[in-house]
């Protein structure tokens, strides 16, 4: 799965399709309605609530996080995490959001829009890679966490 920004979107690219990072997440032509569990060409998406999304495509898990405010309740079943896809909005609390990474211990975290990067990346402390695109490796395990920053999250 290749992380790239189009159209000012964040997008992973699978083998199978195209999944947007956008105000819904699109699989393909699929806009994914809310919670629930839905299979669109090979593409697992599931949501036991509004702002979080867990995904499973190519061998790779990916919690796709919209932390517009407050904390989600945090899923035991989500397991391993190879990408946390995080959006941050103008009230999101930076120490919420560090709290519930800590939780989740996502492999990398990839954010998907610019809004309170600098305040993230200064109380996280993570190595940052600033890239045009990005491929996700399923490592399966505790690995040194890198933040991600492509086109869209870069502004």
């Amino acid at each position: 799965m290749t992380f790239k920004t189009k159209n000012k979107v964040l997008v992973a690219q699978t083998k199978t399709s195209t999944i947007e990072f956008g105000d819904k997440i699109k699989v393909g032509d699929f806009e994914v309605p809310g919670p629930g569990e839905f299979e669109i060409d090979n593409i697992l998406v599931s949501s036991e609530e509004e702002n979080i999304y867990s995904i499973y495509a190519d061998g790779a898990h990916v919690v796709f996080w919209r932390a517009l405010n407050g904390q989600p309740h945090i899923d035991e079943q989500l397991g391993d995490i190879d990408a946390l896809v995080l959006e941050l909005g103008e009230k999101t609390t930076i120490k919420d959001v560090a709290a519930t990474i800590n939780n989740l211990e996502p492999n990398d975290i990839v954010l998907s829009r610019p809004d309170k990067k600098d305040e993230l990346i200064k109380a996280e402390g993570l190595p940052t890679k600033e890239l045009e695109s990005w491929k996700i490796e399923p490592e399966g395990g505790v690995t040194d966490r890198e933040l991600i920053l492509l086109p869209c999250s870069k502004e």
